[in-house]
């Protein structure tokens, strides 16, 4: 029993410095966007499509990495997600061509949505139901805490070393982070915890089962609700500069 309750405790601390790390490695864009504006001379336009190229990517990734988290091992998924995203991180600071950047920030996008959904089924399969409702209380505080730890990184970076700072420190934790997962994950993730018996409704179809839930009125309210999270996100550094003149670091 006390094993069982360590192995948990492990596999929910691992789970959270995982999540951790994918906020830390796809919002700093954005904290850094103000920089990379004044530091290239570019647009607001140009520098933001990465931004809005990265959202939709992440979404279209999600409807492929689920389906594809179902057939292969969820850590493998995982690892290469993080190794991915890591490795378009370092590259991007080693850019001059928005264009370029761009790119990339879309495909670091995509890279992110290899862990979400392989961490969720990482969870439900290696967890007891009440260990199942800590991860996810915990995995959701890790997300709060990247995004805190990167808007202090951004600024710090920018001071010391420049935007591009911003995503060499993040790009080589990422890879720290991805060598630790694919060692204790292999240790920790083989076979349940628990056996889960999960009944499944064959005779209704998938869309029907949408609209008869009710949660069309949910899914569009999450979706407003994650628009106006992430343009204030995006945009409220810039725009404290363009207003007060403190400088894209301060902001």
């Amino acid at each position: 029993m006390h094993s069982t309750y360590s192995k948990a405790k492990k596999i929910i601390a691992l789970c959270c410095l995982l999540y951790f790390t994918s906020y830390i490695t796809r919002l700093n864009y954005a904290a850094a966007l103000s920089e990379i504006i004044r530091s290239m001379g570019i647009t607001k336009s140009m520098a933001s499509l990465a931004v809005t190229g990265s959202f939709f990517t992440y979404a279209l990734g999600q409807l492929i990495s689920g389906p594809l988290g179902d057939h292969m091992p969820p850590e493998k998924c995982i690892f290469a997600g993080i190794t991915a995203t890591s490795v378009t991180n370092l590259i991007i600071a080693t850019t001059d061509n928005i264009t370029i950047m761009t790119f990339l920030w879309c495909l670091n996008g995509f890279f992110q949505a290899m862990l979400w959904p392989p961490l969720v089924r990482i969870m439900a399969e290696n967890l007891s139901e009440k260990d199942f409702h800590i991860a996810s209380i915990r995995v959701n505080a890790a997300a709060a805490v990247g995004t805190i730890a990167v808007y202090i990184l951004v600024p710090i970076c920018i001071r010391l070393g420049g935007w591009r700072l911003a995503f060499i420190i993040p790009g080589f934790f990422g890879l720290a982070i991805g060598g630790i997962w694919h060692h204790f994950s292999r240790l920790l993730i083989h076979g349940k915890i628990i056996e889960k018996q999960i009944t499944k409704n064959t005779s209704e179809r998938p869309l029907r089962l949408i609209f008869i839930s009710g949660s069309i009125p949910i899914l569009w309210a999450i979706m407003l609700q994650g628009t106006l999270k992430d343009g204030l996100t995006t945009w409220m550094p810039s725009y404290i500069n363009d207003i007060y003149h403190l400088g894209t670091a301060v902001s």
